[in-house]
């Protein structure tokens, strides 16, 4: 079996301008952890995951809470004023470290020695990758074009399927 009999084509992906704001606002939308950056002909040239805006975050935003979850809290409807609560920064400040923080590009908080596999590698091979290399989601490419991302669910999925025959 190919990886791309298992891939997922409709790759969510973001440019190398976008911001990590837009990143988060994707991610948040599409329900998913991470996508590939990639340039104008869709040659991947990173990829940034919730861990790298994490990451990020922490070394922005000084407050007592974990800031992660105190910008997604801001993004995404919660009291503001208990956001900032867990630090010693006022509800104003918090938004502005957090809006300036979130204005970074993608590619700056991403990964840029990102892994890709070709979509006519043996499923074996990225199923190896995926383990030593213990990372989530690898994007596929064609001629170093992205053309899918496959990850450890899509692969579990697809060997239950056959073994099982659901």
């Amino acid at each position: 079996m190919k990886v791309k009999d298992v891939m997922i084509q409709d790759v969510y992906k973001v440019r190398r301008d976008a911001t990590v704001k837009a990143v988060l606002e994707l991610f948040s939308e599409r329900r998913i952890s991470g996508v590939p950056i990639v340039d104008e002909s869709d040659h991947v040239i990173g990829y940034i995951s919730d861990g790298d805006i994490m990451r990020h975050l922490a070394t922005r935003v000084p407050i007592g809470r974990h800031p992660f979850v105190d910008a997604l809290t801001y993004y995404y409807g919660v009291n503001i004023e208990d956001a900032a609560s867990g630090g010693n920064i006022s509800p104003d400040e918090f938004r502005e470290q957090v809006e300036a923080a979130s204005t970074t590009s993608a590619l700056e908080v991403g990964g840029h020695s990102v892994r890709t596999i070709h979509e006519d590698s043996e499923l074996a091979d990225v199923v190896q990758m995926l383990a030593k290399e213990n990372i989530k989601k690898v994007p596929v490419v064609r001629k170093d074009v992205l053309v899918g991302i496959v990850s450890r669910g899509d692969v579990v999925r697809t060997i239950v399927h056959r073994v099982l025959s659901l």
